[in-house]
């Protein structure tokens, strides 16, 4: 990974590393994959990285990252999923990593100032880095995806990775009754879809950087097709689109208030179908005492306590979907604005949550 006549190659990089070994020659380039983490790391990261190009090599079966292996991962068809139909067990190969600059809202969640108005939980807590990467299948075919896992080693385990595809696959069973919705309404016509890109839980069983990313860590494998990442809800702030507003309000009135699909990015396509990576499910917590008190507690504080803001709440869903699309009266019409004197989703506090 180190050799002297690739790092100094023209427009890869402009110096080594300190800790690299190009004065030691190509037979001490084993043990410097081990002892050179921050210059590789930071090397890797903002730049489009190819084995074959780093350590000269013109073969293209050289031309491996990293190898991963399938542990989890669906070939269901479903009107609310894009699947990458990858087989669990099967070995895929990844060519090249890169980190495009369309790729930074998708580390938002996780940021200062943003984590701590969601739970203290893996999937809206632990930070990760993701890549854009060209995967090649034991069948010879290659598509583009995004390889995501967490920053933390020590929270790249596989039982992290599944939490992952869980609510991808959540999302998708929404997305499925919400777009089956939409044909219905639109009495033959064709109606812009959303769909939800669904991960593979991988383990990583080669890596030419281990460095980074060793051998045995966890991540997910997502197919998408865009380079860049647009956040459709996530705060409140992002410019209103009808469809991915609708499907917000849809997933909520569907659960009754007790799920949000929240951290809605991704990209629209040019017949404008959703895409989205990464959603993450806002769950209700089960009842409990101690709950109740606290819950009280916060909204004696105008709704400023910790228990005010965790979970779904009519509060987040004003805030996340400010006003309602034409297409909202289809399922709910009883929410008619954001002010309304009835329960969330319009159903009379029936959801178990009022405004």
């Amino acid at each position: 990974l180190l050799l002297q006549h690739s790092l100094h190659a023209p427009g890869l990089v402009t110096r080594c590393c300190e800790c690299c070994v190009c004065s030691r020659g190509p037979g001490s380039m084993g043990g410097a994959l081990s002892s050179c983490s921050p210059g590789v790391s930071a090397f890797l990261e903002d730049r489009q990285f190819s084995t074959a190009a780093v350590l000269g090599l013109t073969s293209s079966s050289s031309n491996q990252a990293l190898v991963l292996r399938v542990e989890k991962s669906t070939t269901e068809a479903s009107l609310g999923a894009v699947l990458g139909g990858f087989r669990v067990g099967e070995t895929l190969a990844l060519e090249h990593l890169r980190v495009p600059d369309g790729f930074e809202p998708l580390g938002a969640r996780f940021r200062e100032g943003t984590r701590s108005r969601w739970p203290e939980s893996y999937r809206f807590q632990v930070s990760r880095r993701s890549w854009r990467v060209n995967v090649r299948s034991e069948s010879g075919t290659v598509q583009s995806c995004v390889l995501q896992c967490a920053v933390l080693p020590q929270e790249r385990t596989l039982a992290n990775a599944e939490l992952d595809f869980v609510d991808a696959g959540d999302a998708v069973a929404y997305a499925s009754r919400f777009n089956s919705h939409q044909q219905q309404q639109a009495e033959g016509e064709s109606a812009p879809t959303v769909k939800v890109a669904v991960p593979a839980v991988c383990s990583v069983v080669e890596s030419c950087f281990p460095a980074m990313i060793p051998q045995g860590t966890a991540c997910t494998l997502t197919p998408f097709p865009d380079v860049d990442v647009q956040k459709f809800v996530f705060d409140g702030t992002e410019d209103f689109l009808e469809l991915p507003q609708t499907f917000f309000h849809y997933a909520a009135f569907s659960s009754n208030g007790k799920h949000f699909a929240c951290d809605l990015q991704g990209t629209q396509t040019d017949s404008g179908d959703i895409i989205l990576i990464d959603p993450v499910i806002l769950r209700a917590a089960a009842p409990s005492v101690n709950g109740v008190v606290n819950a009280a507690a916060g909204a004696a504080m105008g709704g400023t306590g910790p228990q005010a803001i965790m979970g779904p709440t009519g509060a987040r869903f004003d805030e996340l979907h400010p006003k309602c699309a034409q297409l909202c009266h289809s399922f709910d019409a009883g929410r008619k604005t954001a002010k309304r004197n009835v329960g969330l989703c319009g159903m009379g506090g029936a959801c178990g949550l009022s405004g």
